[in-house]
């Protein structure tokens, strides 16, 4: 007469798309009507193994894994008297719970605001990602948090100009983080270049009216122009506070020598790295008249 229960069939083991943290186990419902319960096991065989569910009377059950590696789990059934399966059925799992890394980050400056890092990567493959953390600096441990992001992009605005190493990794529902993808060495300078070709020309129909004017700047978040008039930037007086165009007119009413400066400001408000002058004396009176000639009148 056979006491024991017949050896469980159907026994699989899914890792949840949705959370990699999570084995799904299931098997199929042995015939016998005396069936009390199911035992779940694990490690490398039955008989050492750790119980890890018992007194089980559905047919699934829900392991919440904690470590990597290739894992062994068994089962049996158990009937009212307390007789178990003779053979214990297994699965062999190789558990992997950190998501990838995240690949080929890169990190470019906006073009339309040179302040602002545009950070991009790869998305790790795998339902369950629940976001990106970002940091930067010399290494993940040390390094300032920047933002979780669930996209593959984000944009940083770079407090100054510098060299800085963004890193960023994924991290799982379950809170597992991947390695780190490193970016080093990136070094962006946010402020516009010194202006160039700026001239002064005094109108030949106004001789108090003053045109500077400069070269357009090649960068495309260049949002205006600061001009001021004195000895110094410091010390200058502002004439133009928002000049846009590559021109301004200004009026001088002296003849002694006038030093104007310019700046270019971005969309940040950032501005160039130094200003730039231009100098000149502006005569204010007319020409003296030439060739005057003088000739008597022959009828008189």
């Amino acid at each position: 007469v056979t006491v024991e229960p017949a050896q469980v069939t159907g026994f699989t083991a899914t890792t949840q798309a949705t959370d990699r943290s999570k084995l799904a186990l299931s098997w199929q419902a042995n015939t016998e009507t005396d069936i009390s319960y199911y035992e779940i096991r694990q490690g490398d065989r039955w008989d050492t193994g750790t119980v890890i569910a018992t007194q089980l009377k559905a047919t699934n059950y829900t392991v919440q894994l904690t470590t990597e590696g290739n894992q062994i789990y068994w089962i049996k059934a158990f009937n009212a008297a307390g007789n178990s399966s003779t053979l214990a059925v297994s699965q062999a799992v190789q558990v992997v719970l950190k998501p990838d890394t995240p690949a080929n980050l890169a990190v470019a400056q906006d073009p339309k605001d040179r302040s602002i890092a545009v950070i991009s990567w790869t998305a790790s493959p795998g339902q369950d990602i629940s976001g990106y953390e970002l940091r930067c600096g010399d290494s993940w441990s040390t390094g300032m948090e920047i933002a979780t992001v669930k996209d593959t992009l984000y944009k940083y605005t770079l407090p100054a100009s510098g060299t800085y190493n963004f890193m960023v990794r994924a991290k799982t529902v379950a809170g597992y983080l991947s390695n780190v993808a490193n970016h080093p060495a990136f070094s962006p300078s946010i402020e516009p270049d010194i202006v160039t070709g700026f001239t002064a020309t005094q109108s030949i129909s106004d001789r108090t009216q003053v045109t500077l004017s400069w070269a357009t700047p090649s960068e495309l978040d260049v949002a205006y122009f600061v001009i001021k008039q004195g000895p110094s930037w410091d010390e200058g007086t502002i004439i133009g506070q928002r000049v846009t165009g590559t021109y301004y007119n200004v009026r001088v009413t002296t003849e002694e020598e006038q030093t104007f400066w310019i700046t270019a400001v971005s969309v940040a408000g950032v501005y160039s790295q130094s200003p730039v002058k231009i100098s000149g004396i502006f005569s204010l009176n007319p020409d003296p008249v030439t060739n005057i000639q003088i000739a008597q009148q022959t009828g008189d």
